[in-house]
């Protein structure tokens, strides 16, 4: 992570008054998020090729098992259940484009024959309601996303504690308030101190990326946007997190 030319950070103000082994701290931070993010690699590296061979397969079963089931029914289905057959692929079509000005709900105990309603079931069911053929691509990719999420959490917070470790007077300017009652709880001022910078974190790690924009830029003079090539695809990184956490993927209103 980079430091603006213009100014002076807060931690080079505080480096020369600063003993090593706190300025170390930096430095072990960011190896162990590199070290982290490079296993991540790694591992998805090794995976992929399995789940891309594992989604060719369940591809390639799944238009078999089409092919065979549409084979059979041709062989068995006469021109009336063929005929209840095409009626019932253009009541889905009506039902999933909209196009009638109240689409009826299909209802499999409607048709008549048996062969077409269990074929239309078949249909139904591997269309609608089975896992779709590249759901172990969607659940690696997601996994991954969710871990890289993760571990950039990790660091923001690590590198806010190491910035209140270097400069703890730091967090007196920020807006927090211990009563009484609450200050009784401590035995030194540093105790009550490090709780303030444990809440000030919290609060950092629960608010939105523009939130740690602001924070870095005006107490660390980091600017986040120049190390991202791209700040609104980053931002968009953590909102399908929020969807995958919160609506499992899907996009509500």
């Amino acid at each position: 992570m980079a430091v603006q030319k213009k100014g002076t950070s807060s931690i080079q103000k505080v480096a020369k008054k600063s003993k090593p082994s706190e300025l170390s701290d930096f430095k072990n931070i960011f190896t162990q998020y590199a070290n982290s993010t490079t296993a991540l690699r790694e591992f998805f590296s090794q995976l992929n090729p399995f789940v891309a061979e594992m989604t060719t397969g369940i591809k390639k079963q799944r238009e078999t098992y089409v092919k065979e089931t549409i084979s059979d029914f041709g062989q068995r289905a006469s021109q009336e259940e063929l005929q209840e057959l095409l009626d019932f692929f253009e009541g889905l079509k009506d039902r999933f484009t909209k196009k009638t000005a109240k689409p009826r709900a299909f209802k499999a105990t409607e048709i008549k024959s048996l062969l077409v309603r269990q074929f239309a079931a078949k249909f139904v069911r591997l269309f609608f309601l089975d896992a779709p053929d590249d759901i172990h691509r969607e659940l690696l990719n997601r996994s991954i996303l969710m871990s890289l999420i993760s571990y950039f959490e990790v660091l923001i917070a690590d590198l806010t504690y190491a910035f209140y470790r270097i400069a703890p007077d730091a967090a007196l300017t920020e807006d927090r308030t211990l009563s009484a009652s609450e200050l009784k709880k401590f035995s030194t001022i540093d105790a009550a101190l490090q709780s303030v910078i444990s809440d000030v974190v919290d609060d950092l790690l629960r608010g939105s990326v523009t939130d740690w924009h602001r924070f870095f830029s005006t107490r660390m003079k980091i600017d986040m946007q120049l190390l991202t090539p791209d700040w609104a695809q980053w931002n968009e990184y953590f909102q399908r997190r929020h969807l995958i956490v919160h609506t499992g993927g899907r996009v509500t209103e």
